[in-house]
């Protein structure tokens, strides 16, 4: 997968906004994830980073910035992972890499 990785000036930017923006932010990724799936067509004008590689990065920073505690119940990294192989043309989906992870771990 290409990844896209934030500068230490991003990540600690993030770190400076509310707990509030934070989610609002990561919905509006996740929200553009599934506008450009669907009705975008996959055209990255449609994402707020305007390229697959860092709204991904963005999402993995703000994700990371949240506490154990805070951690949004409606996204998991899993699913960001998901986005990222749907979004970059690859095929294996969450419940296949979940299936693959209770083999490998044997849940």
């Amino acid at each position: 997968m290409a990844e896209c990785q934030l500068d230490e000036a991003c990540r600690m930017e993030i770190e400076q906004w509310t707990l509030t923006f934070r989610y609002q932010m990561l919905d509006r990724l996740r929200t553009d994830c599934n506008y450009y799936l669907g009705y975008g067509r996959r055209c990255s004008r449609y994402l707020w980073a305007g390229d697959v590689a860092e709204q991904i990065a963005y999402m993995r920073a703000i994700w990371d910035s949240f506490s154990q505690d805070q951690k949004p119940e409606w996204l998991s990294m899993l699913q960001i992972d998901d986005y990222e192989a749907r979004m970059m043309g690859m095929d294996q989906t969450t419940e296949q890499r979940g299936n693959e992870h209770d083999l490998q771990t044997g849940r």
